[in-house]
């Protein structure tokens, strides 16, 4: 069923801003001129993506880049072979941005646009000032950016995730979900990735599994103490989430009560952690559908948060967060809204929409949205386009974005190896040309790992689900070069 855009119940204000951000979209999804849905113009000098010029230039005639990578093996793929036409099924997204050297090899020459403050960088394309002060809170790097830069020297010779992602201004994180308890793991991460979340130990029933007993930290010093020797930082997992709940705190009753037990989890937390820990899902899939693609019978998940505090939990939680993040001076902590199935558009999506616009609109500290990427059965198998836009609706209320636990999987066939590919690629490739985008992160490092939690067909095994980076070996898959492929930006 094709979707049309200005029927989906986007809001006149979230789509006068996207506007503003060059990002308005028309009638099937699609994008005036050569302005894509990720606010990538398609001038052929590459130029950097820059999220105050709305200016139109020359679309490029190459179409998008295809790169010839390896079976499942650890032999990286040719970077020489591409076609002309747009094989990513993302609407023709290029790897338009500007190399540290400040000229982008083009070979339309320079077209002599100025920045806002008078200077010419030296592409010709149309600079930013980025000096002025960031309209959310977290992490300055990413709310001041209006471009993306990498180092072409730096990218060339990246052979890790680890090591393209470094070769981007503004910094980019690619990260990991890991099982605490091996250890090993930690130190394989360390080698592909920059940063990474724990799946466990951190949650309620870890941290406080009778009520005041915050006394249970063991697991988690000793993982991230594990992973800090690795040289990787840590993403923060949901502070609010319906699962892993103590038997007493899901029996607890009273707004003030249910409350001030919030507040007392969130504040001790993040007491222990310290600032180690820039990014929180604050809250963790608070929308629930009567089916896991998105559809049907949105509504607010009937959790002891809800039902106890009311419709302002959310809020509320978002305020204690900030509130003790900003009493410690951590001015950088970054507060996300995290949830399944927002990718695409479904019920839940455009219920997930109002609801935070709704926050942004009401006060709420929020900084950005995590969007989880499950990808395949059970959950949304969505295009490119729809990807970039919902990237998009957000971005245009002022927050950042993130992926935060992708994995693709191929259960039932209903993903063919192909698609796969391009989807990793892609997905990868609009985080990296939004400077607003802040971090890629898979769910878990191995297929193996993947399947031990996954929650898809029955009749579908580690190796025909294929879904992470890595196989169950550990050895590195067609799909990993894709996305350093994309990291890199080409």
């Amino acid at each position: 069923m094709k979707h049309n855009c200005l029927s989906e119940g986007i809001s006149f204000r979230g789509r006068v801003a996207a506007f503003a951000l060059g990002l308005w979209i028309l009638g099937g999804c699609g994008v005036a001129d050569d302005i894509d849905a990720a606010g990538v113009d398609h001038d052929t000098t590459m130029d950097t993506v820059d999220l105050n010029d709305t200016t139109s230039t020359e679309p490029s005639s190459s179409g998008s880049e295809t790169q010839t990578a390896p079976s499942d093996t650890d032999t990286p793929p040719s970077n020489d072979s591409a076609t002309g036409a747009d094989t990513h099924g993302n609407g023709g997204v290029d790897s338009d941005i500007i190399h540290d050297s400040g000229v982008a090899g083009d070979s339309a020459g320079h077209n002599g646009d100025t920045d806002t403050n008078g200077s010419t960088d030296p592409s010709g394309d149309t600079a930013t000032d980025t000096t002025s002060p960031p309209d959310t809170f977290g992490d300055s790097d990413t709310v001041n950016a209006t471009k993306v830069v990498i180092d072409a020297d730096c990218a060339d010779s990246a052979t890790t995730l680890r090591e393209a992602a470094s070769c981007r201004t503004p910094p980019l994180k690619v990260g990991v979900g890991l099982e605490g308890s091996d250890f090993q793991d930690i130190q394989k991460a360390g080698i592909h990735f920059n940063t990474c979340f724990p799946r466990d130990y951190l949650t309620w029933q870890d941290v406080e599994p009778s009520e005041g007993d915050f006394t249970h930290w063991e697991n988690i010093d000793a993982f991230m103490n594990s992973a800090a020797a690795e040289d990787l930082s840590f993403l923060g997992t949901a502070l609010i989430w319906h699962t892993h709940l103590p038997a007493w705190l899901q029996q607890s009753t009273g707004r003030d009560r249910v409350l001030s037990l919030m507040k007392n989890r969130i504040e001790k937390t993040m007491a222990h952690v310290g600032d180690t820990i820039h990014v929180w899902d604050v809250v963790k899939d608070a929308i629930m559908t009567d089916a896991d693609t998105g559809e049907g019978n949105p509504r607010m998940r009937p959790t002891v948060f809800y039902q106890e505090v009311g419709d302002d939990y959310i809020k509320q939680a978002f305020l204690m967060a900030r509130d003790y993040a900003d009493s410690n001076g951590w001015t950088n902590t970054g507060l996300y809204y995290s949830d399944y199935s927002l990718e695409a558009h479904n019920d839940k999506s455009h219920f997930a929409r109002q609801m935070i616009e709704d926050l942004v609109t009401d006060g709420a500290p929020i900084d950005g949205v995590s969007l989880q990427m499950h990808l395949g059965p059970y959950h949304n198998i969505p295009t490119i386009s729809e990807v970039a836009e919902q990237m998009a609706f957000y971005n245009g209320l002022g927050l950042d974005v993130r992926i935060s636990e992708m994995d693709i999987n191929r259960c039932a066939n209903a993903i063919s190896h192909q698609q796969q590919l391009e989807l990793y690629h892609d997905i990868t490739e609009l985080c990296v040309q939004n400077p607003r985008c802040s971090s890629i992160s898979v769910s878990a490092l191995t297929d193996e790992i993947f399947f031990e939690w996954f929650f898809g067909p029955t009749s579908c095994t580690a190796a025909t689900a294929s879904a992470m980076l890595l196989d169950s070996n550990y050895n590195l898959k067609e799909a990993y070069y894709r996305v350093l492929t994309a990291l890199k930006g080409q």
